[in-house]
């Protein structure tokens, strides 16, 4: 095998496909910050809106970060502009079929698709870095993306271009400051290169005091989903206990504030304490309240089962769980 240089993979030139609330950030973030970057979607009045000046998508300093960047900002509907990039970053939707369906790859295969056609018609052939930062459920790089890939541009991962798994960790309102200081910058390859390489571009955007955390692909596509998945849940649990308040008679809920529910579950998510034990750091000592937190559970879990199939995921974990707190 030839073996590369780092300016043999030097990213010059970036194209970025899907320009929704977090694309197109995200896109305007790398221009801004000195690449070339070609921002593409299949929308074409949405396109044509960009080009113009209008910025669809509300969030604080985006404007500002436009008005910077665009000489080295370029919108448009033609994936094959792709070819003359060094990387492509794939932030499209991946929407439920229906409340209950698994979230879809369709449209990041679709984006993999056009992409394929636009690489083949380099000539000759050159290293090429792809990025999937669309969630995606566990598994689906290496059973589906990655074949396709390989199919559609005939060409090895690995040897002959390069895949990581980035997903965002953003949130709506916030999106801009978001991106650029993640909790951590996750990155999932299961080539060491092309991590090193995903992760050397975005250090173009995120701050440098950001941690990186190196994964394989399924393990960083299930930190993505689970994490999703445990803020529905936390929103859920917000919800419930305020319906739950209201039945009591506007019961006092100061106790989300509190410190102790707070250091509970910080100790959960740091794994020193299981949901037992959260149980007993709370002092839920009085029958009363064991039958009001039993009906809680219950009540989360009807919560979390509306949000969709994401939260499939864990479903069955909180129900051990909540099994394991009755009162003995």
């Amino acid at each position: 095998m030839v073996k590369h240089t780092a300016a043999d993979f030097m990213i010059r030139r970036l194209s970025v496909f899907g320009l929704g609330k977090l694309g197109l950030p995200l896109a305007v973030l790398f221009a801004h910050r000195g690449m070339h970057t070609t921002a593409i979607d299949v929308d074409a009045a949405l396109v044509e809106q960009l080009r113009v000046g209008k910025m669809p998508v509300l969030e604080p300093g985006l404007d500002a970060l436009v008005a910077g960047a665009a000489s080295r900002l370029n919108y448009t509907t033609d994936a094959r502009v792709a070819a003359d990039t060094d990387a492509s970053i794939i932030m499209v939707s991946t929407p439920y079929g229906d409340a209950r369906a698994a979230l879809s790859s369709a449209w990041v295969e679709e984006a993999c698709h056009h992409l394929c056609i636009a690489l083949r018609e380099r000539v000759p052939w050159r290293y090429h870095l792809v990025i999937i930062s669309s969630t995606l459920l566990p598994g689906v790089m290496s059973t589906r993306i990655v074949p396709m890939l390989e199919a559609g541009l005939g060409r090895r991962a690995g040897a002959e271009f390069g895949i990581a798994y980035v997903p965002e960790f953003a949130a709506l309102g916030e999106v801009v400051s978001g991106l650029q200081n993640p909790p951590f910058l996750l990155i999932g390859s299961d080539d060491e290169d092309a991590g090193a390489r995903a992760a050397a571009l975005y250090r173009r955007i995120v701050e440098q005091q950001t941690p990186t955390r190196f994964l394989s692909t399924r393990d960083a596509e299930l930190v993505k989903i689970a994490l999703n998945a445990f803020l529905c849940l936390k929103i859920s649990f917000g919800n419930f206990l305020a319906q739950m308040g209201d039945r009591l008679g506007g019961a006092d809920l100061d106790v989300l504030d509190s410190d102790r529910l707070a250091e509970a579950g910080n100790a959960v998510m740091a794994g020193d304490v299981g949901v037992q034990d959260v149980g007993r750091v709370l002092a839920l000592d009085r029958r009363r309240d064991l039958d009001v937190g039993q009906e809680l559970a219950l009540g989360i879990l009807h919560e979390a089962e509306e949000g969709g199939a994401e939260i499939g995921i864990v479903i069955l974990v909180v129900r051990e769980e909540a099994t394991a707190i009755r009162p003995g």
